[in-house]
């Protein structure tokens, strides 16, 4: 986050066109995940996932991946 807040203060001499942000940030929200994995809602997993998405507003970002798209397919788990 460092790195944004310096492209943001910068931005009158580089403006920014393109930033891509990838991560494994295992949070757990319903804007992302399926609607029946309500148990994995729990309010621990909210509020990391706020942070994600203050940060997706505080820098005018946008998620590729469409809701209900798994990240992670598995046999077992």
């Amino acid at each position: 986050m460092q790195y944004m807040r310096n492209k943001a203060r910068d931005q009158d001499l580089r403006p920014i066109t393109h930033v891509v942000w990838l991560g494994n940030f295992n949070t757990h929200h319903p804007m992302w995940d399926k609607d029946r994995n309500l148990h994995l809602f729990t309010q621990a997993n909210l509020d990391k996932a706020q942070l994600v998405i203050d940060a997706m507003a505080n820098y005018d970002l946008q998620m590729l991946l469409p809701k209900d798209i798994p990240t992670l397919c598995t046999m077992a788990s």
